[in-house]
């Protein structure tokens, strides 16, 4: 009965989803989230196939898997986070996305790099695009970022590539690049955190350099073929120096351009949770609109 009254408000929503060559039974989507049930060193374990095997299970189509660090130095962000920056996560990777797909989704991996927006307070100083700290966190204890390189961002960016890699080699269906929320590729996109002067900061196109230069890594690495997500937040909801609607409608355009095959809409950071993770009180569908304002700029499929 439910299904039926589901199929009344959303006509589309029970009928097959498509990315890139990669067929959905529906198109509802678990969105990654993080669970923290990874070992320390962020292997799989078994209350994290538990974890994914029973949403799998529930009826979705496809299923994302919470964001894994693609390298060894700063982008974990919290205690027990999933790891794809090393041979040894392979074969728990491996076996947590046949498991998905044993009980009927497809399976995406979110990769990310925590930036300055990290839970962790005693692994020294974050690393972000410009000193701007995360201001709850700092006064918790958490040090002030350090200013990336242009030798760091180059590694940063070569790690996400090769995190792509990996999550095709364990046959994951496709991969998310997490850049929404407050996390590092956030930091370089928002005016708020991003105090560059250089070719990554200043102008939109300054700023969105970072991200297009990290699909480009990997669609050298994983293909053409290969289906890829890039989470946005619609907005950061930030009151100064926001990343506006404006903004990231230009950035999903630059993305389809770059040969990202589907847009996932979010909203939010840290700063203003309360739009990130959404409340039982928030309106329904709160960011549905940004995804909206995005679905009329791209060709590409929106979630």
């Amino acid at each position: 009965m439910q299904r039926d009254k589901a199929n009344q408000m959303f006509p589309s929503l029970f009928k097959p989803g498509y990315i890139k060559g990669v067929w959905f039974k529906n198109r509802i989507v678990k969105a990654a989230t993080a669970t923290c049930l990874a070992t320390r060193d962020g292997c799989v374990t078994e209350r994290g196939l538990a974890h994914y095997r029973d949403i799998a299970r529930g009826g979705v189509g496809l299923v994302s898997v919470a964001y894994a660090h693609v390298d060894n130095k700063e982008s974990k962000g919290i205690n027990c986070e999933l790891g794809v920056s090393r041979s040894e996560h392979l074969p728990g990777l491996q076996w947590l996305a046949a498991v998905i797909k044993a009980n009927g989704a497809k399976a995406c991996l979110q990769i990310q790099h925590c930036g300055r927006q990290r839970f962790m307070l005693d692994i020294g100083a974050p690393k972000a695009p410009s000193r701007v700290p995360w201001e709850e966190m700092y006064d918790a204890g958490l040090l002030p970022p350090e200013e990336l390189t242009f030798e760091e961002i180059v590694e940063i960016v070569d790690a996400f590539g090769d995190a792509a890699l990996r999550a095709k080699q364990v046959e994951f269906d496709m991969v998310e690049v997490h850049g929404a929320h407050g996390y590092l590729i956030t930091n370089f996109l928002s005016p708020r955190t991003n105090k560059r002067t250089d070719w990554y900061g200043g102008s939109l196109n300054n700023r969105m350099r970072f991200l297009l230069e990290i699909i480009e890594n990997i669609r050298q690495k994983v293909g053409s073929d290969y289906p890829l997500s890039v989470r946005l937040s619609g907005t950061d909801y930030e009151e100064e120096n926001p990343i506006t609607i404006e903004d990231t409608k230009e950035i999903a355009k630059a993305l389809e351009k770059a040969g990202v095959d589907a847009i996932h809409v979010s909203g939010g950071d840290h700063h203003t949770t309360e739009t990130q993770i959404v409340r039982s009180y928030s309106p329904l569908a709160f960011n549905v609109w940004a995804a909206e304002e995005i679905k009329k700029v791209v060709s590409i499929p929106v979630i």
